[in-house]
């Protein structure tokens, strides 16, 4: 008898150990989603990680032959039920959210903060723009240098003894691709070697000042007038950045977790950031995976303009579940945070079958 009273006291004792546990977990997931007061949740979650036990001693009790049970099978369904609704559906996945949370939280916020980093400082540097503006400036130069090395071909071909119909076409051609003004048929001998040579070298002056001019104008022209404004917006983001990322890399120094209102200050901070690549997404060039699929432009130009932050899909347990399943959090330990939260559970209603269980 008296070991059966100890158990009994011990098992309740456990069952509220562990219900704690359970419903702290609980009431930071639900905390993170809804700003309401604390209490009401607690009220909220005890009352449903009961019934949550009460569920489980009612599928336990219809698979015990050893005590009469009437109607097993509708205590079985009804035990079910109560456990898809109020631990499944509620009491395992906000556990899980807030044990994923305090273990990686730094993690993904450094992860926002870094790939929204990067985007800011494609702006700050105007790197599509540049690498726009090499590209039209390497075409335009090519196609310039092949036309040349026509024409210098045709004054150094040695049957040709000046300026006849081919050596026009040449520079007509060579004239087509430069632009603007043509360039003269020079006076010139191709009685000589070193005549000849002294041609083409009066040519190719001509032609590297045209392409010098050219790549200015084609610069400028591929210049926005926003570019000023964009990029003095994104250097001020980077600033605000490089205060979130030192507050977490202190907080890693003294190996603390991020708070709630951490984890708000950056996430307000990356907004900003956020909403300046949104309103200035033509100049940057999104990462894409092995498919040419862009991996997160959707985060950054939304299609309603809605801006959501990875680092605010953190502090919402639906969202954290939808990221989970879309494969967001691949090697990040999700999975040994769903196993460790349904521990937690089953052990508090074991405990609550071993306080209450039926002898007869």
């Amino acid at each position: 008898m008296n070991n059966n009273n100890f158990l009994k006291f011990f098992s309740i004792i456990a069952f509220i150990a562990f219900m704690m546990v359970s419903c702290w977990a609980t009431v930071e997931s639900l905390h993170m989603s809804l700003p309401w007061p604390k209490p009401l949740f607690w009220i909220a979650t005890i009352g449903i990680f009961v019934l949550s036990s009460l569920g489980s001693k009612l599928v336990v009790d219809s698979f015990n032959q050893r005590i009469r049970v009437d109607n097993r099978g509708w205590r079985l369904i009804g035990g079910v039920l109560i456990l898809l609704v109020f631990w499944v559906l509620f009491s395992l996945t906000t556990n899980t959210h807030t044990f994923f949370y305090n273990a990686r939280s730094k993690d993904v916020v450094m992860q926002d903060l870094g790939t929204t980093k990067n985007y800011l400082q494609q702006l700050s540097n105007n790197t599509k723009i540049e690498d726009a503006i090499k590209k039209s400036q390497n075409s335009y130069e090519e196609k310039v240098w092949n036309a040349f090395k026509n024409l210098k071909a045709e004054i150094e071909n040695p049957n040709n003894t000046g300026w006849g119909p081919v050596a026009k076409d040449r520079l007509n051609d060579l004239n087509a691709v430069l632009g603007g003004q043509p360039l003269a048929i020079l006076s010139g001998s191709f009685s000589s070697a070193i005549q000849r040579q002294k041609l083409i070298m009066a040519y190719q002056q001509m032609v590297a000042e045209r392409i010098a001019e050219k790549k200015q104008e084609i610069a400028k022209s591929m210049t926005p007038q926003e570019v000023e404004t964009f990029k003095k917006e994104a250097l001020a983001d980077l600033k605000d950045f490089g205060k979130a990322e030192a507050i977490i890399k202190e907080k890693n120094r003294k190996g603390t977790k991020l708070s709630y209102e951490d984890v708000q200050r950056t996430n307000d901070i990356l907004v900003k950031g956020y909403t300046t690549i949104m309103n200035h997404s033509e100049y940057v060039e999104f990462s894409k995976d092995d498919n040419g699929k862009y991996i997160d432009k959707q985060l950054y130009v939304p299609e309603k303009g809605n801006i959501v932050t990875k680092t605010s899909r953190l502090l919402s347990v639906v969202e954290v579940w939808q990221d989970y399943f879309k494969g967001k959090y691949k090697g990040m330990g999700f999975i040994y945070w769903i196993l460790i939260a349904a521990l937690v559970d089953i052990a508090g209603f074991i405990f609550f079958d071993l306080a209450f269980r039926r002898t007869e």
